[in-house]
């Protein structure tokens, strides 16, 4: 059952579930997806817009990123991504607008998967202000992680995301990637999407993901205000729990 939720509903996601959806939703046998030969290459990081500046440093070793706030660009972003290896996709979280758009975006991923790529993706951080849009957002979410797994062959497709809702209420487990922003006071700088690629790559540990370079090594500690700190204070991995917002 699709739940009706108005984010849903402005993207014609219902529409696109009874027509295109089934088309792209191909299961294709265990055999052929072990078929599949491991792509090699560099590593993508489609990313939201407190990435702007890591985008702007250029390349840290093998890892590339690029900010993708809408899925008009986060088409544009990985159609240029055709040689690169794994694809690190944090879902947008604004209307999807044409319906052929999130077709386009599907159909980049599974081409992707099927050339043996491998993908690994993320919801957007939850944070106070963001609350009802992305509690909306969510069914969009779920359903294009569980399309992608069915193109993917074992270890291909890594979704990071774990919260859930029950009798109305939204569970986050600590650590993942939706709860890594601060929640009632928000920071946006360069430092929130390091923390969010840290929280990505040790929430998906098969899909061996680079550390991110060091601010020394490019030019993070000169462009993140000292203040962005308040990010990287948990040196040590929290405890699994859930806690309810």
């Amino acid at each position: 059952m699709i739940e009706k939720h108005a984010a849903v509903e402005d993207n014609c996601i219902v529409d696109f579930y009874r027509s295109a959806f089934k088309s792209l939703k191909e299961d294709l046998s265990e055999e052929e997806k072990g078929e599949r030969r491991k792509k090699e290459g560099p590593v993508g990081y489609a990313a939201p817009e407190a990435a702007a500046l890591l985008e702007r440093d250029g390349p840290r070793g093998n890892l590339i990123t690029k900010v993708a706030q809408s899925y008009a660009r986060l088409r544009e972003v990985l159609a240029t991504w055709e040689k690169f290896g794994t694809w690190i996709i944090v879902y947008p979280m604004v209307d999807v607008g044409e319906v052929e758009i999130l077709k386009d975006v599907i159909n980049l991923v599974k081409k992707h998967i099927e050339e043996g790529g491998q993908v690994v993706t993320a919801w957007t951080p939850i944070t106070e202000q963001n609350l009802p849009q992305w509690r909306a957002m969510m069914e969009l979410w779920k359903t294009l992680d569980s399309t992608f797994q069915k193109f993917a062959a074992a270890g291909q497709m890594s979704p990071t995301a774990s919260s859930t809702i029950k009798d109305g209420k939204l569970f986050l487990e600590a650590g993942c990637p939706e709860g890594s922003a601060q929640f009632y006071r928000t920071y946006g700088g360069v430092a929130a999407a390091k923390h969010l690629y840290d929280a990505i790559r040790k929430k998906a540990p098969n899909a061996r993901l680079p550390e991110m370079a060091s601010s020394e090594n490019v030019s993070m500690g000169a462009s993140t205000p000292r203040r962005g700190g308040m990010w990287e204070r948990r040196s040590s991995p929290p405890r699994k729990q859930r806690r309810q917002l």
